[in-house]
């Protein structure tokens, strides 16, 4: 019976660690999703960049109209790849996760700079990141953001 109970603990333990033991590729905690992100945006990597976010990620970006999927957030990503190479930063404000759910709030700064001719566009803005996690990896499910003095 000891055994049985044992056995029965630590299955317990697994179920509830669930998305607090760290995956593969960084996304072990959502601030590591948010620094994996902004990382792969400095590196213009498409495939990082995309693996940080849910399948049905929505985004609500300044004076926009919402963005939904991660198909049509790549396509936004490869608009900014095409003209300009990020150079961000992020200060994570504070962050929080009870169970599968999670949210970060900061500011990203630096600035975008152009591919081409052109001045590069200073950065400053306010977000706040709701995150989800699925089979032991967090990822974005809502990313909202907005430029701040």
């Amino acid at each position: 019976m000891p055994r049985l109970l044992s056995l029965t603990t630590f299955a317990f333990a697994v179920l509830l660690a669930g998305c607090v033991a760290p995956p593969a590729a960084g996304h072990g905690d959502p601030v590591d999703v948010m620094r994996a992100l902004i990382a792969a945006d400095g590196r213009r990597d498409l495939d990082a960049a995309l693996a940080c976010y849910a399948t049905d990620v929505v985004w609500l970006p300044p004076g926009a109209a919402e963005v939904r999927g991660r198909d049509a957030v790549a396509a936004r990503y490869r608009t900014m790849f095409a003209s300009y190479d990020p150079r961000l930063e992020i200060d994570v404000v504070e962050h929080a996760a009870a169970g599968e759910l999670a949210f970060v709030r900061g500011i990203t700064h630096g600035e975008l700079r152009p591919r081409g001719p052109g001045d590069a566009v200073a950065v400053h803005d306010a977000f706040v990141a709701l995150l989800g996690c699925a089979d032991g990896t967090w990822r974005i499910t809502h990313l909202m953001w907005h430029p701040t003095p």
